[in-house]
């Protein structure tokens, strides 16, 4: 078999993903996973903290305005879509729903994780239109 450059690598795995996960609707991807759209910039937004407890991500809008809509990335790498997060709401999310741009999941942990959960680092929401990502506070991370 002829060697395969990264690019077609990628796409050969990026089709399996496709044909492998079209068989079970509970681990389709649900949006298009990309790569982490660096050289941005970021604003931090102070008022909004981020609480982590076992596989759930908890946002805490404590802003005068809405975050979002857009997509959330943790650590420059995993994305999720996000609606808008109004002001003063508070939102879940799942961690194991996050996905990086070869479509494999964040490792959140939870009872029956055969490997060590990652912690969070960086929690961002990027507007669709692009622009500056905005920063978010990760003021608590406990894996389970």
């Amino acid at each position: 078999m002829p060697l395969m450059n990264k690019q077609q690598l990628h796409s050969v795995l990026g089709l399996g993903l496709g044909v492998a996960l079209s068989g079970c609707a509970s681990d389709q991807v649900p949006f298009e996973v990309r790569p982490y759209p660096g050289g941005q910039g970021q604003l931090m937004l102070d008022e909004a903290q981020v609480q982590r407890s076992g596989i759930r991500l908890r946002v805490v809008n404590g802003s005068s305005q809405a975050i979002g809509p857009g997509t959330m990335w943790v650590n420059q790498e995993f994305s999720h879509p996000v609606a808008s997060i109004g002001a003063g709401a508070t939102v879940e999310l799942d961690l194991s729903e996050f996905r990086n741009e070869f479509g494999e999941r964040f490792r959140a942990g939870g009872f029956w994780a055969t490997e060590r959960p990652k912690r969070l680092g960086l929690v961002q929401v990027e507007p669709p239109s692009g622009g500056m990502l905005i920063g978010l506070v990760v003021i608590e991370d406990e894996p389970k």
